[in-house]
């Protein structure tokens, strides 16, 4: 965390992220020390244009000069989020599989010394492509990464599909040893791999468009 450095023997009166205090060498001076509180700086709100959320699975980058970000949301069907405490002038450009690319220049995060004072909030509607299929992405909800032998996640999924679309799933994980899964997608962990294991939810109507999430077991390895 960028700051300025202090060791301030008087009361600290906090502003925000930061604070002012009396300076120990200059008496009757005040100085600005700046506090470990995190936020984004640019907080993107994504929505098709019937206004129906859909951020997850797009990818926003930020651009300041230098500067560059990229976020790329697995599930989140609503924001993306960039920029930890950084002020800054950016382009922000989100972008998802079959949908046209929008891009917004000078996007202005005001701050100070200690960074942004706020979060900017930026809506963008994203416009689909007229060749977009009927299923155009499916995203696994991630509960948690650890669990047990013998103890429960239930995931959801969110299918980006046109209207009155078939959008159920075949749910399965790819590797039966670790943990069972059912059709609701409760998962019952069993035992623990070294191996990445993943949670997998397949379109039934488009079986090519499928969302995975990840977990661990812990405990005893599997035989």
């Amino acid at each position: 965390m960028r700051c300025l450095a202090f060791f301030v023997l008087a009361e600290v009166a906090v502003v925000g992220r930061s604070a002012t205090a009396q300076n120990p060498t200059i008496p009757g001076r005040l100085v600005e020390v700046c506090m470990g509180v995190g936020f984004p700086a640019i907080r993107v709100e994504v929505r098709r244009g019937d206004g129906r959320p859909i951020a997850a699975g797009a990818t926003l980058v930020v651009t300041d000069g230098d500067f560059k970000q990229t976020t790329v949301e697995t599930w989140n069907a609503l924001t993306l989020e960039a920029a930890d405490n950084r002020k800054g002038t950016y382009t922000v450009e989100v972008s998802k599989p079959f949908y046209k690319t929008v891009r917004i220049d000078g996007v202005s995060v005001p701050g100070g010394p200690c960074g942004a004072f706020h979060t900017v909030d930026v809506p963008i509607a994203l416009e689909m492509l007229p060749t977009a299929p009927e299923i155009r992405s499916v995203s696994v909800a991630q509960p948690g990464v650890a669990l047990g032998p013998g103890l429960q996640n239930q995931y959801t999924v969110w299918v980006d599909a046109t209207p009155g679309t078939d959008t159920s799933v075949t749910w399965s994980v790819s590797d039966p040893r670790v943990a069972t899964i059912d059709q609701s997608g409760l998962l019952t962990a069993k035992c623990r791999t070294t191996e990445d294991v993943l949670v997998i939810a397949t379109s039934r109507l488009d079986p090519a468009r499928r969302g995975t999430g990840r977990f661990d077991v812990l405990g005893n390895p599997c035989p």
